[in-house]
């Protein structure tokens, strides 16, 4: 400093711009999670519905029961994670031309359940997609199933549960 003060100074003057522009940065982020944060879960799974009979013209059928609580991000993240999943494989792999999506909320617990028609599934192996949605769901203190059944028509199902109260996310229940 000493030495040289003039560089000292353009130094610290190019720092506190940085710090300026970081903490800018930082304010933006943070309201965008917040804006994340207010999401209503039901709103977001009724627009990737829409959206997703928009682009695709196959039959979704959606039903929501129970009234929709308070859900941490990760919660609205997992869950919706976990439908895009299953209705690409059941596109993909099943060959489906149906699906129909239950949303559940209870006061302890979240309800997901996937069904298509599509092809039964032979060998259930856990690739990266599923293994991926399990992960997620069991992050949170919940499970997941998939099954395949060949009846009258044929059902591939995948069902999640998630906790809605008990399971500390930030530090919360």
């Amino acid at each position: 400093m000493d030495r040289k003060p003039a560089e000292v100074k353009e130094r610290l003057t190019r720092l506190r711009t940085l710090a300026e522009q970081n903490l800018d940065e930082m304010r933006s982020i943070v309201h965008e999670i917040g804006e994340e944060e207010e999401s209503n879960l039901i709103r977001q799974v009724e627009a990737h519905v829409a959206n997703f009979r928009e682009h695709t013209g196959i039959l979704l059928t959606l039903k929501v029961l129970g009234t929709e609580q308070h859900t941490h991000f990760e919660v609205r993240q997992t869950i919706l994670r976990v439908i895009q999943e299953s209705i690409t494989n059941a596109l993909k792999h099943g060959k489906a031309s149906q699906l129909y999506l239950e949303l559940q909320f209870s006061e302890f617990v979240l309800h997901l359940v996937v069904r298509n028609n599509g092809k039964p599934i032979d060998k259930l192996e856990y690739g990266f997609g599923l293994t991926t949605m399990k992960h997620r769901v069991e992050s949170l203190g919940g499970s997941l199933f998939v099954s395949s059944e060949v009846g009258a028509e044929t059902i591939t199902e995948v069902r999640c549960e998630i906790p809605l109260k008990g399971v500390g996310l930030h530090g919360e229940n």
